[in-house]
């Protein structure tokens, strides 16, 4: 025999044989999750009995792993990073603001008291994720006493959206509740109170609200059957531009004054929400606000990342194998400490720029996805898919909003006139005023045909000048994002990371500090395609 214990099989290359003794054990090679030097520590062991240890016995194990355990795991880490953070309360930080927010929602549903509370944080900061998990974990417990009504002002973009949008919930929850009702008859059981209000939304909008307002006002001697009602508002702050903001007036007023208890829950990013509030809105804020922070540190950072990678031991217990399951768990750990670790690359660049635990889920889920029973263990290579996405600073233009694309294109555009090396915002922004307003003069002065200039003589299409202070914010994520950089950091070795070591997220780029550009005017021209709109800001 070989004094080598591991002798390739002459069917498949993967497939290795230990001698033991008496016992020989063959199985399939992984080099992502079996360590060869692990096997030969085995194989070379003093003990001389013929029965596997335990470290042997996990290797059998993960041999036979069935198709519906991989489903399982496959599933249940899309839906963790897809948003259903099940891991939650495993992560001390969110775990306090979580509790805080529950007892804030148990306070409303239980002792049918009135609320109001601001939750501030940076995105992909856990805000959606807490509120969402304590919801989810009050119903279980308080399982149709209260109903939540979710409110987005991207979507709903002004008041009148927003009150359609609540009058459309609860015309589902009446629905809902009608339907349960007949359930009730046809079973020939006590039938559930009916709701006396079944139509909230109207062709008007006075009408729909008040057709919300007559039921959150009546039968005020009725308190204990009142359903709690939880208003959950994301991007909080965009309700705060309007001059009147009558919408958040009246439902700070209802959860002071209405006889049903009602919790109003804002979501915002922006530390001056609270203070853009009127005073007669503001005098109806309970003034509490729970804040969120990110991490300060690139351990934290994936500790928190980890969980939506790792199974909790509730999903472990469901697995067949549930040897699978706990070695799952070691195996992320063991991938992201490997040397030269592709996860570990992703969630550097990941920190050191935008910190945002949303877009490394997405750059997860593809490696996630290959999971089968042949590779029940997610391997390194599946992300370098992932990591050749990036295309450096052309990637970047790619996904740039259109007022940070246009500021990179004035910025090149000046730096091409006037042949210098460095800019600051203010000569970029004089030189998109100069850009845009050329532009529409020249869209005005185009001839047109004598037919179409008499029906469009009254029509004009210009694009707007957006101010300083719209652009500032734009100004700085191109810093963040590396594709402007500090010329006292701009050398060879640092311009090699794929990520850019001149972000600091508690930076504020002044408006006449000089930068660097990482991107010409005449690179600019190739990256962006011929029917680009900006296709014609590129050319002097």
């Amino acid at each position: 025999m070989n004094d080598d214990p591991f002798q390739d099989t002459p069917d498949k290359s993967n497939h290795v044989t230990i001698d033991r003794g008496n016992v020989s054990i063959k199985h399939k090679l992984d080099p992502v999750y079996f360590d060869k030097s692990k096997l030969m520590k085995l194989a070379h062991s003093n003990e001389s009995t013929a029965t596997p240890t335990e470290e042997e016995t996990d290797v059998i194990a993960l041999e036979n792993i069935s198709e519906h355990d991989v489903e399982i795991v496959k599933s249940q880490i899309i839906r963790q990073l897809n948003g259903n953070f099940e891991n939650l309360l495993k992560e001390p930080t969110l775990l306090e603001k979580y509790e805080e927010i529950r007892t804030t929602f148990e306070r409303t549903v239980v002792d049918k008291e009135s609320h109001s509370v601001i939750i501030l944080g940076p995105r992909s900061s856990g805000k959606t994720s807490i509120v969402t998990k304590a919801l989810n974990d009050l119903e279980k417990s308080h399982k149709n006493e209260f109903f939540p009504i979710y409110l987005n002002s991207c979507v709903q973009v002004d008041d009148k959206a927003a009150l359609r949008e609540i009058a459309r919930q609860l015309d589902v929850k009446v629905k809902e509740d009608d339907s349960d009702y007949e359930d009730d008859e046809e079973e020939g059981s006590a039938p559930k109170k009916q709701v006396s209000f079944a139509n909230f939304e109207a062709k008007s909008i006075h009408q729909t609200f008040a057709n919300i307002l007559s039921v959150l006002y009546a039968n005020k001697y009725d308190n204990e059957d009142r359903m709690p009602l939880i208003f959950v508002i994301d991007e909080f702050e965009n309700f705060a531009i309007d001059n009147t903001q009558t919408l958040l007036y009246n439902l700070l007023d209802l959860s002071q004054n209405s006889e049903s208890p009602i919790c109003v829950v804002g979501l915002t990013t922006k530390m001056t929400a609270k203070e853009s509030l009127e005073k007669r809105v503001n005098s109806r804020f309970s003034q509490r606000v729970i804040s969120l922070v990110y991490e300060n540190s690139l351990e934290s950072f994936w500790n928190s990342a980890k969980l939506n990678l790792e199974l909790d031991k509730s999903v472990i217990d469901k697995l067949d194998n549930r040897a699978y399951g706990l070695e799952w768990n070691k195996h992320i750990t063991r991938l992201y400490n490997k040397e030269n670790s592709l996860l570990k690359k992703i969630v550097l660049r990941n920190y050191y720029t935008v910190k945002d635990h949303k877009k490394l889920n997405n750059e997860c889920r593809v490696p996630v996805s290959k999971l089968c029973p042949e590779f029940p263990l997610i391997r390194d290579e599946y992300f370098k898919l992932t990591d050749q996405g990036d295309g450096g600073v052309q990637g970047l233009i790619g996904s740039l909003s259109d007022l940070e694309l246009l500021l990179v294109i004035a910025s090149a555009r000046w730096i091409e006139k006037y042949d210098i090396n460095s800019i600051n915002f203010n000569l970029a922004y004089k030189e998109y005023q100069d850009m845009i307003k050329d532009s529409n003069i020249d869209q005005s002065a185009a001839s047109t045909t004598f037919l179409e200039s008499r029906f469009t003589s009254n029509i004009r299409v210009h694009q707007k000048v957006w101010s300083k202070k719209v652009l500032s914010n734009s100004w700085g994520s191109l810093y963040k994002l590396g594709i402007l950089l500090d010329p006292r950091n701009d050398t060879t070795d640092k311009r090699g990371y794929n990520y850019s070591h001149n972000i600091s997220k508690n930076l504020i780029v002044e408006e006449n500090q000089m930068v660097l550009l990482d991107v010409t005017l005449d690179e600019l021209n190739g990256i962006l395609y011929d029917q680009h709109t900006f296709k014609k800001f590129v050319r002097l």
